[in-house]
């Protein structure tokens, strides 16, 4: 049985614009969840760094502190309050010398070449390192204290603030985001499941739709088949129905004249439902019509 090429050439159309929107849905779910991994996450991180560089400052001064070497109870204070988001605060000359510090960190902290052309363009001055509390940001800001001995041109700082910011800390702050993303790439991969299920059933659908259509053309041709007012005697009127269960069954009618003048009338009922009793339905009427002369029942 061939089926119609239009009807599957436009099923095929539902199904492949559907299983392309479950991808792209897919592959954005994904991009969005690795984007804030990788981007949203580490720049919060470093907007935390430069809030608590600021704050750190401020400490100092409320204190009257002008000397970073005396910054390390500021710092303690400051990584007991941050809750964990702070794993270490280092303050920094020039020179790279550690000044004050506070928190442990196994790695020593040195000025980077080109730091200050970064800070004047403005760019990120993080780097992503592995710790034993996970991920972290290892970032280096400016630190805008009293300085003594300074040329009145030289824009530079003298003390750089080094610190590590903990990723996973800052990333909670994305949970619900995250559980978003998670409910949307669930619900694209269950929509491309669905779509390939109704792919692999597809055939059997456009076949059962073209039966259908089929059977509703025997109807039609069963209908046809039984007498009509007119095709009788004109000196009888007649009236019967017939209302299969399915398109087609085995339930059946005749009216007919026979050659002596008399009307023949035949009901009869073949068992089953479908398509089975119908063509032996039509069988019969063929060889009731055919017989009309003989006298046998």
């Amino acid at each position: 049985m061939k089926l119609p090429k239009y009807s599957q050439f436009k099923f095929g159309i539902v199904l492949g614009t559907g299983a392309l929107i479950a991808i792209v849905l897919c592959i954005q779910c994904v991009r969005t969840f690795l984007y804030i991994d990788s981007v949203l996450v580490p720049r919060e991180a470093e907007q935390e760094a430069q809030r608590d560089a600021g704050a750190l400052v401020t400490a100092a001064r409320t204190a009257g502190i002008d000397d970073p070497r005396k910054l390390s109870p500021v710092l303690r204070h400051a990584i007991e309050s941050a809750a964990d988001r702070v794993l270490w605060m280092r303050v920094l000359d020039a020179d790279s010398d550690v000044l004050s510090e506070a928190g442990s960190d196994p790695v020593t902290s040195s000025i980077p070449p080109h730091w200050w052309d970064r800070v004047q363009r403005h760019e990120s001055l993080g780097t992503i390192v592995k710790t034993s509390e996970g991920k972290a940001l290892s970032i280096l800001l400016p630190l805008r204290m009293p300085q003594r001995s300074r040329t009145p041109h030289d824009r530079r700082p003298g003390y750089i603030l080094a610190l590590e910011i903990s990723l996973n800390a800052v990333g909670s702050g994305f949970v619900d985001l995250r559980g978003h993303l998670i409910i949307g790439m669930i619900a694209s991969i269950s929509l491309l499941v669905a779509v390939a299920v109704i792919a692999m059933r597809a055939r059997q659908y456009l076949r059962g739709r073209y039966l259908e259509t089929e059977l509703q053309l025997a109807r039609r041709v069963q209908n046809d088949l039984r007498p009509k007012a007119q095709s009788i005697s004109p000196h009888l009127e007649f009236g019967a129905s017939a209302v299969a269960a399915d398109h087609v069954g085995g339930d059946f009618y005749d009216i007919f004249e026979l050659e002596s003048g008399k009307i023949g009338i035949v009901v009869g009922d073949v068992s089953g439902k479908g398509i089975p009793p119908a063509l032996l339905v039509s069988v019969l009427q063929g060889a009731i019509r055919s017989s009309t002369a003989s006298r046998h029942e």
